[in-house]
């Protein structure tokens, strides 16, 4: 039979249907078209009422005719994705009726319509009404003074940055999809806010790939005045005007249950993808996830907003194939800061590299009095172990501790009980704090485009700051002998940063590759 079913509703309709779908279908069918019958309009006989009156939840012959009670057809069967978990689709009917007897008590002005003499009008399905209120609210948005709405959020002196005004037009005019290239600490986050804030209805789910980051954004939603949750799978009816969620929840059964919720209301109008690049450095080991969130989520058909600090003109291309999507111009703005000095620090071949870089590191915190910051990266967690060992300085890597673990070792160095921390890339996304004076890599940098990032927390204020890559003598030769031989290859991702006078990193090497 299971063969014949999906054989037939191949056939005729392109889908192959089994007989558990079927189940729910039929059910379905029967609710929206077949419920007309003379039982259900039939009187009530005095021998069927009880002492407590009528039976509300007497079972119904089709209900009967499957083979359950009509209270397990509404808990299980055929649910409408705008249902409540414990809620019954038979009981909201009844409900319906009650209020509708108020109305009419109260002589609401609906209940006067609905009993005109005049001809019924085709009742609107409850889809078309959430179509309508959705258009509706995408009209608003097109009106919305979105210099007033920015300074209700960040401050009433503040002035756009950057390409934030012209991203901000393209995503309230409904354009789709849309790639937003901006520095870091350019207000990128400004992009989803400003247009749930200036909306009382609708939802933005935001998907990041690291919990920090994700904790970060939250906390400022909330103190711009925005409702917002992080995803949880065990409170999956939490609504909110901004939804996060991580990149393994975002192609999770649950997390789409949910959002199947929210669209079948018509709350979903956009989503967006947060340090979009990472895509590209998605692998089985290291965000999974994230190519395969934002391809399936594109799916869905609703606006695709694409936001990232670090994305090279060169790798575009790579970017939207993994997307699935054609390519468009991107919106793209400066992403170095003119008043980052980048340098390269040698030290002696027979020093120490934890005593080289615990005197670099005093020298810097003489130089930037508190309530400056210093971040020193490494890519090697061997390297970050010793440092912190032998320095007394916090670390900070993925596996460093438990997430309230991290959470306290970057709020101390947030609040200042901390002015200097040892980490990995780990300690980057969504690290936004603009006294950050020095910012350090021990050993030779590969990744332009991390580097570009990693480099960019420093002078988030505008005031002057440093970037520098501490590396022991002779390292540059070396490096320099081995770019000469990178140079015969195809340009790839991995550029080795050298410098000619072994002093400076010029500040247009970052630019010309990132931008």
């Amino acid at each position: 039979m299971r063969k014949a079913m999906q054989t037939a509703s191949m056939r005729w309709i392109g889908v192959k249907i089994n007989i558990s779908a079927w189940r729910n279908i039929a059910i379905a069918i029967s609710r929206r078209f077949c419920r007309e019958a003379p039982f259900e309009k039939d009187e009530i006989k005095p021998e069927d009422v009880g002492e407590n009156g009528p039976d509300i939840n007497e079972d119904n012959p089709h209900d009967l005719q499957s083979g359950h009670t009509t209270h397990i057809a509404g808990m299980i069967y055929a649910r409408e994705l705008v249902e409540n978990r414990d809620v019954v689709v038979g009981r909201r009917q009844k409900f319906r009726e009650v209020s509708e007897g108020w109305h009419r008590f109260l002589n609401f002005m609906s209940s006067q319509e609905s009993s005109s003499p005049e001809p019924e009008r085709k009742r609107k399905r409850p889809k078309d009404d959430m179509q309508d209120a959705q258009i509706a609210r995408w009209k608003r948005l097109r009106t919305v003074d979105i210099e007033s709405e920015m300074r209700s959020i960040v401050g009433k002196e503040a002035e756009f940055r950057g390409k934030q005004k012209e991203a901000l037009t393209a995503i309230m005019s409904n354009s789709s999809p849309i790639l937003v290239i901006m520095g870091t600490g350019a207000g990128k986050s400004l992009l989803f806010q400003l247009p749930a804030r200036s909306q009382k209805s609708g939802t933005t789910v935001v998907v990041v790939p690291l919990k920090t980051l994700e904790r970060s954004l939250h906390e400022r939603c909330c103190k711009a005045g925005i409702s917002s949750i992080t995803w949880d799978a065990n409170q999956p009816d939490q609504m909110a005007q901004v939804v996060f969620v991580q990149p393994e929840s975002a192609v999770g059964t649950r997390f789409n249950q949910y959002l199947n919720r929210i669209e079948g209301l018509g709350q979903l109008d956009r989503i967006v993808i947060d340090e979009c690049h990472t895509v590209l450095q998605s692998r089985p080991d290291f965000r999974p996830k994230m190519r395969e969130a934002g391809a399936v989520l594109k799916e869905r058909g609703k606006q695709m907003i694409f936001l990232t600090a670090t994305l090279a003109p060169a790798r575009e291309a790579e970017f939207f194939e993994i997307m699935r999507m054609e390519r468009v111009p991107p919106i793209r703005g400066v992403t170095t800061r003119p008043g980052i000095r980048y340098s390269v620090f040698e030290y002696e071949a027979e020093m120490e590299q934890s005593d080289a870089v615990g005197r670099l590191i005093r020298q810097k915190l003489q130089e930037y009095p508190s309530p400056a910051k210093i971040i020193i990266y490494s890519s090697s967690i061997h390297t970050i172990k010793e440092l912190g060992k032998q320095l007394g300085y916090p670390m900070y890597y993925a596996e460093v501790g438990s997430e309230k673990e991290k959470a306290q070792i970057q709020q101390r160095w947030e609040n200042g009980s901390e002015r200097v921390v040892i980490c990995s890339n780990a300690f980057g996304l969504g690290i936004d704090k603009p006294d950050v004076r020095f910012v350090g890599h021990v050993g030779p940098i590969y990744d332009m485009e991390n580097y570009g990032q990693e480099s960019g927390r420093a002078g988030r204020d505008g005031k002057p700051s440093e970037a520098a890559i501490i590396v022991r003598a002779g390292t540059q030769e070396a490096l320099r002998q081995q770019d000469e031989r990178r140079r015969r290859e195809p340009t790839q991702n991995r550029a080795v940063i050298t410098d000619a006078d072994r002093a400076r990193v010029k500040r247009l090497k970052v630019a010309q590759f990132i931008s």
